[in-house]
């Protein structure tokens, strides 16, 4: 399964995506905050592994990480929260 982990930021966030065997694909992708920022990581996720299953992981960043995890959770993908104190291990 393909994993897709997304750096949470304030007014932008970066995603990466990881082959079952540990790869990068491709190069990494900044998006925005919005709507238009979710719709560019959903392209970017069909352009680089197409229907391929994947599940998601982040940190959960104060209030910012809510809005794309919600976004993802209502297209049916399987989103893992991660806290600072874990992210660091």
């Amino acid at each position: 399964m393909y994993i897709v982990g997304i750096d949470i930021g304030k007014n932008h966030h970066e995603a990466s995506i990881v082959s079952p065997e540990g790869k990068q694909i491709g190069r990494s992708l900044r998006f925005a905050t919005t709507h238009k920022g979710a719709d560019s990581l959903m392209s970017f996720i069909f352009k680089n592994i197409g229907n391929s299953p994947c599940v998601f992981g982040m940190e959960a960043t104060g209030h910012y990480w809510y809005p794309i995890y919600s976004f993802l959770k209502a297209k049916g993908y399987t989103c893992l929260l991660y806290t600072s104190d874990a992210a660091d291990e």
